[in-house]
């Protein structure tokens, strides 16, 4: 199991690799590129990182809610933070380092910090749903014939809403309706469905009021506002001749696709962007990929040196940590050992 993950994260590494020198040869304009980094704004680029930060501290805010505030906020912040960072580091799924840093870092067990974080997990494809919307709605208002996809997008966020407080209210019904169905499709086992359906639905206690949920779903959508505004500030830091009504659906459809509150691997980052934008035709290759550069190595340098700041306060055992999370990764299914379970 261990060789296999190895294999998939070193396999996308290369494939996002070989994207990369191939946009760089035969896409990318050079000059144009290294032109675009050196008349950047670095001063304007520093002030849009409080947004970004902003963000982050209110992930650490909202994860402290859903886990019933029982950790202290700055135990919360380290374990978000070395979270990340590790999951920057190693390659690690976020959900695997976050849910190791987590139980390590605060008295919460492994089985509430992963229940927490799916929590989040949830919360996170709202959003996206959400961001999906604007992006509609931007261009509903640039070309003034898509209503019916922002009208189509709204159905979609209520239904997304109502099904959240459905499963979370009757938790049991939802059990008994699904893991039959599923129990008769080859490979699946009915009774391991159930078992894991049960454990993860019991997670969601945290938001298994309406008030929870609404004060969830409110710190999410401040959240990914500040991410947004990052976003946008970005290209208004780079010396680009576009519209507002650009910029900020180059901002949104990017926050759809790869929000900062889910970090991805170096290169592969790069690409997706880069290939995005393009072939949405929002910008020229040069262009899309100095965006990608841009926004990916703040976001990586914010958290390295969060996460390198949080181990120095903690009594953290890196190294343990970093072997928990590869352990845990292997396995797929067993949290970390040796942690506050």
């Amino acid at each position: 199991m261990q060789d296999n993950n190895s294999r998939k994260k070193i396999g996308l590494i290369v494939g996002g690799g070989l994207l990369l020198l191939l946009l760089f040869l035969f896409l990318v304009e050079i000059d144009v590129l290294i032109l675009l980094f050196r008349t950047i704004n670095w001063f304007y680029l520093l002030a849009t990182i409080a947004f970004l930060l902003g963000g982050y501290l209110l992930l650490t805010v909202r994860l402290r809610y859903i886990l019933l505030n029982r950790p202290g906020w700055w135990e919360t912040f380290y374990a978000n933070s070395i979270g990340y960072m590790l999951h920057i580091a190693l390659f690690a799924p976020a959900m695997v380092s976050r849910t190791a840093s987590v139980s390590w870092t605060t008295s919460i067990s492994v089985a509430q910090a992963s229940s927490g974080i799916l929590i989040e997990r949830l919360m996170e494809q709202v959003m996206r749903v959400s961001a999906g919307i604007l992006v509609a709605a931007i261009v509903a208002k640039m070309q003034t014939n898509t209503e019916v996809a922002v009208g189509g997008g709204g159905f979609l966020l209520l239904a997304m809403f109502g099904a959240i407080f459905v499963v979370t209210r009757h938790p049991d019904q939802v059990v008994n309706s699904i893991a039959p169905r599923l129990g008769r499709v080859r490979y699946f086992n009915e009774a391991q469905i159930r078992s894991t359906a049960t454990s993860v639905l019991q997670g969601l206690d945290a938001i298994s009021s309406a008030g929870r949920l609404i004060v969830c779903l409110l710190l999410s959508y401040v959240t990914w506002a500040s991410f947004l505004v990052f976003q946008y500030l970005v290209l208004v830091a780079l010396p680009l001749d576009l519209s507002a009504d650009q910029m900020l659906l180059i901002a949104a459809v990017v926050l759809t696709v790869m929000p900062p509150s889910i970090n991805v691997m170096l290169l592969v980052y790069h690409v997706v962007v880069t290939v995005l934008l393009v072939t949405f035709r929002l910008t020229d290759t040069t262009t899309a990929l100095t965006y990608a550069i841009t926004l990916h190595l703040i976001q990586m340098i914010c958290w390295i040196v969060l996460g390198s700041w949080s181990v120095r306060q903690t009594d953290l055992s890196i190294a343990q940590l970093i072997q928990a999370v590869r352990k845990y990764t292997g396995k797929g299914q067993s949290g970390p050992e040796d942690g506050n379970d």
